[in-house]
């Protein structure tokens, strides 16, 4: 009977799983039910909220204020899943040099803000050349008697 209630839910029956770290799929594999759940929610939020906004454009254009056309309004849904942090980590740092930094910076899970930390990647870049100017090159192993 749960088992039944879980599935037709579209929900997560977190007891059935054993509690191991799980891969991407995994996790993907585990909260399938619920992510199709959750499109057809935002499928349904996005119409209601696309009519709230034909409404209140029309309030407006009729209330002599400016006209503005409610199709012009970018509705986005962020879904927040469970990941494998680990795992996404491991594939941003064997991206670098196939994708662009811009691209692996963005996909990592502990940024927020990808042009915010790309300007400090580029700063803490600039203060290690600084250093790097300041300690001598001895590569070759010659040491220097001057």
């Amino acid at each position: 009977m749960e088992k039944n209630i879980i599935i037709f839910g579209q929900g997560v029956n977190p007891e059935s799983q054993n509690t191991g770290d799980k891969s991407g799929v995994a996790l993907k594999f585990l909260y399938s039910l619920l992510d199709l759940k959750c499109s057809k929610t935002e499928k349904k939020f996005k119409k209601a909220i696309r009519e709230l906004l034909w409404f209140v454009c029309e309030y407006l254009k009729i209330s002599g204020n400016k006209s503005y056309d409610y199709k012009t309004v970018q509705i986005t849904f962020n879904h927040s899943m469970i990941i494998n942090e680990a795992e996404k980590i491991d594939m941003a740092a064997k991206s670098t040099g196939i994708v662009s930094d811009e691209t692996i910076v963005s996909n990592h899970p502990w940024v927020e803000d990808v042009n915010d930390e790309l300007e400090r990647l580029k700063k803490q870049e600039d203060t290690q050349k600084e250093y790097d100017d300041l300690i001598p090159n001895n590569q070759d192993g010659v040491i220097d008697e001057t």
